[in-house]
């Protein structure tokens, strides 16, 4: 399955394996709580932003889209 898209995500880049994506935006706390409420999110952890250049957090979730499973990498920004 190709996917370039998902609702409150937005934009995915294939990440190299396959139905594996990273996000290419940052999306906002509020943003990130929706995602994981979603129906579709099966899972998703969060590491801390503090150590990172950018400040951003980074997701990592489990997406169900039509019977697939996906891994989908991405930032957050703000506070959890």
């Amino acid at each position: 399955m190709t996917i370039s898209c998902l609702p409150i995500i937005g934009n995915l880049l294939p990440a190299g394996q396959p139905d594996s994506y990273t996000a290419t935006e940052p999306i906002g706390v509020a943003e990130l709580r929706e995602v994981i409420k979603s129906k579709w999110c099966l899972s998703c952890r969060t590491s801390d932003g503090s150590s990172t250049s950018t400040g951003c957090g980074t997701y990592y979730l489990l997406a169900e889209i039509d019977g697939d499973v996906l891994v989908v990498r991405g930032e957050f920004v703000g506070v959890r």
